[in-house]
């Protein structure tokens, strides 16, 4: 099943985020057993900088995604203020469509 998350930054992680990027970039490159991201990428406010991330994950539970996005580095140091998961009925555009 797939699993749309979403983050909102705090205002003032502008420079965190860029610091942690590599970090954060790492951690999505390690997709733990039972965990695939299929889509990722921030989300933007009117000024074109970031305000949040958009997920969507594939797993057979939302638990491995909870972990998964709670062992972020950006949630480690309070680049994300915190995050929903929602179950995901991707219908148009899925990548084995």
């Amino acid at each position: 099943m797939y699993f749309a998350v979403t983050t909102r930054d705090n205002p003032d992680a502008g420079d965190k985020r860029q610091t942690l990027y590599p970090e954060h970039r790492k951690h999505l490159d390690s997709q733990p057993d039972g965990v695939a991201i299929c889509v990722s990428g921030p989300l933007l406010g009117e000024d074109g900088k970031p305000v949040g991330s958009l997920l969507i994950l594939e797993a057979g539970a939302i638990e491995p995604v909870r972990n998964y996005i709670n062992s972020d580095p950006y949630i480690a140091a309070g680049v994300w203020t915190g995050f929903s998961i929602n179950e995901y009925d991707w219908r148009r555009g899925r990548p084995e469509s």
